[in-house]
This record gives C-alpha cells, sequence and structure tokens, in this order.
C-alpha cells in the first residue's frame, strides 16, 4: 500500500538531491537527512517542499 503525501507532511530526503530553488531557479544542493514541509502536491507527481537547515531557515 502506497502512502499519499499531504500538504504540510514533515518529510525527510534518504539521498542528496539536486533542486531547483523556486524563487532565484538557481540549482541548490539537498543534503540525506534534510528535513522539509510539503507545500503543494501537483498530483502525486511531483511536490513543492519548504527545506530547512538546523536551525529552522530556509534553504537558499
Amino acid at each position: 500500500m502506497m502512502n499519499i503525501i499531504q500538504e504540510y507532511d514533515l518529510v525527510a530526503l534518504t539521498e542528496d538531491i539536486t533542486a531547483t530553488h523556486k524563487t532565484t531557479h538557481q540549482p541548490i544542493l539537498l543534503r540525506r537527512g534534510q528535513m522539509g514541509t510539503v507545500l503543494m502536491s501537483f498530483d502525486q507527481q511531483a511536490f513543492l517542499i519548504d527545506f530547512t537547515d538546523q536551525k529552522g531557515v530556509t534553504s537558499n
């Protein structure tokens, strides 16, 4: 059974990934273990997630 990811779910990365910053459109490296909050789901195919550092500051 597959879990459905919902808005405001807390997620953690299981591997390092390169993503695109939503404001600057620049590539950013997100590290394994980094936590984020799901802000929006696009038909469970893609997600807008706000990732933060250990101090709770949004990743740049």
